[in-house]
């Protein structure tokens, strides 16, 4: 199966193409690419996505699903990588899939056997989005909830009792329990298009069309609420003076 996996959640928007089985450590990765952009990576996704596909020497036809990194992370970036890989689904007819950002990070930083990885990413504001991803030979997936909270108090609202053997993710030096038990992270800083192609298409080989998402219902993974305010009243129109 062919992929095609966007993410733009962090600073650097992550672009690949990966054929992949039904196991994800097996993928291959035709064609990559990464760049630094503004937090809306609007105007540069799409070029980028058509270099990858150039690389590979394949064109929107040949590719088998569409992925796409749902998050947590940058609250614009990420609504603009979902926005395009549904376009992109679409316009090309093909299957989406999403993938959360601390799976992808997990996979990134997984070692030999099953064990369980603890994920921090940096949510700003003086918060850490935190939550463990169980990693075995098939899959990555998040043991229990996410949760964002100050790096002081994250590992400990988080409920888990034992603190796992790996830590990964670029808050995961913010978190005392984290920071002080590992000389250092593991993996990648940011989530990875190739690894997110990899586990969303080995899902799609495993499980057939119970692992992908429906275009209308799919949605940035934000932990926290978006920093929104949503008017008392529409556009246009005067607010209520009662």
């Amino acid at each position: 199966m062919r992929v095609l996996a966007i993410d733009t959640s962090h600073a650097t928007a992550s672009v690949a193409v990966v054929e992949v089985g039904a196991s994800p450590w097996s993928a291959a990765v035709l064609s990559s690419a990464s760049a630094r952009a503004s937090n809306a990576h609007g105007e540069s996704l799409i070029p980028i996505v058509e270099g990858v596909l150039r690389a590979a020497s394949l064109t929107l036809v040949d590719v088998d699903l569409v992925a796409v990194g749902i998050g947590p992370g940058s609250f614009t970036g990420t609504r603009v990588g979902v926005a395009t890989a549904k376009g992109i689904a679409l316009g090309g007819g093909k299957p989406l899939a999403g993938v959360e950002g601390f799976e992808a990070l997990a996979a990134a930083a997984h070692g030999v056997g099953s064990e369980e990885i603890a994920v921090a990413i940096d949510a700003r504001k003086g918060e850490v989005y935190l939550a463990a991803v169980r990693v075995d030979d098939d899959d990555a997936r998040r043991v229990g909830e996410a949760l964002h909270a100050p790096p002081s108090v994250a590992w400990s609202r988080s409920g888990h009792t034992h603190v796992p053997r790996l830590a990964c993710g670029d808050g995961a030096r913010l978190v005392p329990e984290l920071a002080t038990r590992f000389a250092r992270t593991v993996g990648e800083q940011a989530p990875s298009a190739a690894v997110i192609a990899a586990l969303a298409g080995a899902r799609r080989v495993r499980a057939g069309a119970e692992a992908v998402d429906e275009l209308d219902t799919l949605e940035p993974f934000y932990v926290r609420p978006p920093d929104i305010t949503v008017p008392k009243s529409p556009p246009g129109l005067p607010r209520d003076s009662r």
